[in-house]
């Protein structure tokens, strides 16, 4: 009865995701190298994000970077994407980002993503930086949990002091095993067996 239940779950979950991104699909980019006039911009596909496969044990922690221009005719912050090779996606659109304060004007900003596997207590840790960024709109994370093992984690804010603080992701997709939260600002977050 409970792998009924969870199937069925699942297909309303996938199919109201579904709907999502086919009616989102025109109105909805990936903000890529493009500007403010939103030329090379890619309409974001479950292609893209369900690109991640499992990651050799040994493979963590992940981090990559990405390199943000400053836009000195319009005074924003260029937006863009960091996909992990474990699947996980970052996504800011373009003029999103308020650099950390003491930043100099129009300087570049690297944002980084990385991944750890804690195998001890099962958990994937997210953490983004630099410490003190700030999005507006917020900042497009999906978190892909493959490598657990499990069935569905449960999402924990990592507060400064360590403390894990149980969260509501916005989506979840439990057939390729990935869910979507918003970030207005950089932090950690957990995915891991309740």
């Amino acid at each position: 009865m409970k792998n009924l239940q969870g199937r069925i779950i699942s297909t309303v979950l996938t199919l109201f995701l579904a709907s999502l991104v086919f009616v989102g699909c025109n109105s909805d980019k990936i903000s890529g190298i493009a500007g403010p006039d939103e030329t090379n911009k890619t309409t974001l596909s479950m292609d893209k994000l369900n690109k991640g496969k499992p990651v050799a044990q040994n493979a963590y922690p992940q981090t990559e970077s990405l390199t943000l221009k400053y836009d000195r005719k319009e005074n924003k912050y260029w937006g863009g994407n960091l996909n992990m090779a474990q699947g996980s996606m970052f996504r800011l659109k373009y003029g999103a980002l308020t650099p950390p304060p003491g930043t100099p004007q129009g300087e570049q900003v690297t944002i980084t993503m990385t991944i750890e596997k804690d195998d001890l207590n099962n958990e994937l840790v997210f953490t983004f930086g630099p410490h003190g960024s700030t999005f507006n709109p917020g900042a497009r994370v999906y978190l892909k949990w493959a490598d657990l093992g499990i069935d569905i984690p449960t999402l924990y804010y990592i507060d400064e002091n360590g403390n894990y603080i149980e969260q509501l992701p916005e989506n979840i997709d439990l057939q390729n095993q990935w869910l979507e939260i918003t970030l207005y600002h950089f932090s950690r977050y957990a995915l891991a067996r309740s």
